[in-house]
């Protein structure tokens, strides 16, 4: 009995850690479907409750739950944003180079990909395809704009050994050991702990209407650009070994400024997308 017990509270472990591991983390991908799902047409919003029978806040940690659940597999590629997917890149070790298919065929791709498949003939998939298509879409637009999630090569610079696709190199949060995608993942925890999904949401939700038209040109090849160029600022503004907790008011300014950005940036595109999608 007792040995069943501990089987239980270690597979509990293991689960939570593994959710943990994700970038962005639950709370942060619930602040992008909400705030999408306040920026939905009345046509928009009827089709994907009627698709989720759920919110899409709801259903934005859902492809991180399945990922490696059997018929997943081949789903990994689809959490990141290849800068330049036309460059070779390696995986956690530097001997580890990556196909360049899973490179090519990643967020950005599987993003316009379902957009245009969706736009055109989603009358015509069953209700269940509609629903898990629109599942990804919630998931992957808020991937691949956390600066965690976009993979810059190795060999450019900073160039750091733990900068694989998964951007794990060092830093440290009140002298415990982090890593520079762990640090995204709990981002909101490190900012403003005692604020809840809406109040982050509130707070982020906060650029005109002329902006977000603005910022929503174009398709997410172009907007994988910007977010690159964010990664990029984050690890100057960041580097290795930096302890997050003793970043100045400026640098803490600057992180918190990111944050918002992607966060609200990726909540007004996926509303722009489902939109898009299910304008009549």
């Amino acid at each position: 009995m007792k040995s069943k017990i501990l089987f239980l509270i270690l597979a509990f472990v293991a689960m939570f850690s593994a959710r943990e591991a994700f970038a962005w983390g639950r709370p942060a991908h619930s602040i992008v479907g909400y705030i999408a799902e306040k920026h939905l047409t009345p046509e928009a919003k009827a089709k994907c409750h009627y698709y989720l029978r759920h919110t899409l806040a709801y259903e934005a940690s859902w492809m991180d739950d399945w990922r490696y659940s059997k018929g997943f597999n081949g789903t990994a590629h689809w959490h990141i944003g290849y800068a330049y997917p036309e460059r070779q890149y390696t995986g956690d070790y530097r001997d580890q180079i990556l196909k360049q298919e899973s490179v090519r065929k990643s967020a950005a791709y599987r993003i316009n990909e379902f957009h245009d498949k969706l736009r055109t003939s989603y009358k015509e998939m069953p209700d269940s395809l509609v629903a898990t298509r629109i599942r990804f879409l919630i998931h992957m637009l808020g991937d691949m704009h956390c600066p965690a999630h976009v993979a810059i090569p190795v060999d450019d610079k900073p160039s750091y050994e733990e900068t694989t696709v998964y951007n794990r190199y060092r830093l440290y949060y009140k002298g415990k050991k982090y890593s520079y995608h762990m640090m995204w993942d709990r981002i909101t925890a490190i900012l403003a702990p005692k604020w809840t999904i809406l109040e982050w949401a509130e707070a982020v939700d906060c650029y005109t209407d002329k902006y977000r038209e603005k910022i929503c040109r174009g398709d997410a090849n172009d907007w994988l650009k910007g977010v690159s160029k964010e990664t990029l600022r984050s690890y100057k503004l960041i580097p290795r070994d930096t302890d997050v907790a003793k970043l100045s008011d400026k640098e803490r300014e600057c992180l918190a400024d990111m944050t918002y950005q992607q966060l609200a940036y990726a909540g007004y595109r996926l509303a722009y997308i489902l939109n898009d999608i299910f304008k009549e």
